[in-house]
């Protein structure tokens, strides 16, 4: 994500991270062996998989406008009290949402890097709207983590 210097070239990047968090689903498919984590890891696929046609046909309309829309509730911040989780065989579905958030995380990180790297340039709403799209994951994985882990709250 180092040689960006338009919104073809921003989008390009994304397309390809979006298709690297597919493969590390891939890969963490294969080697899990708890039914309910095989599942959880499925419809992560299929969300990144969505993330990548969303910035396809965003790339080919030239427009962003359709990413990264949703208004967000404050973030809960529950991966900051998590440590982070290798996906291993005998990895539970609560230690692969792990690894998903703080797949996530990562990838805000990287976005806000870029907002303010880009700021006052035509990429600085693409990437902010590529790390809003990138909140929404994370909100969606963190609620329901908060759902099926922290039934107390």
């Amino acid at each position: 994500m180092n040689n960006i210097s338009n919104f073809n070239d921003a989008l390009d990047a994304a397309i390809n991270k979006e298709i690297n968090a597919v493969n590390f689903y891939k890969k963490a498919m294969n080697i899990v062996n708890y039914p309910g984590a095989k599942d959880m890891i499925a419809d992560f696929i299929r969300e990144e998989k969505r993330h990548v046609q969303l910035l396809k046909a965003a790339k080919e309309s030239k427009d962003m406008i359709s990413v990264g829309q949703k208004s967000l509730p404050p973030d809960l911040e529950i991966t900051k009290f998590l440590v982070d989780v290798a996906i291993t065989e005998n990895s539970t579905p609560q230690e692969v949402m792990i690894a998903a958030m703080k797949n996530e995380e990562s990838a805000i990180a990287l976005y806000a890097q870029k907002v303010k790297a880009f700021k006052g340039t035509e990429l600085e709403p693409v990437f902010h709207e590529l790390m809003q799209m990138e909140k929404e994951h994370k909100d969606h994985l963190e609620n329901e983590y908060e759902r099926n882990f922290m039934p107390d709250n």
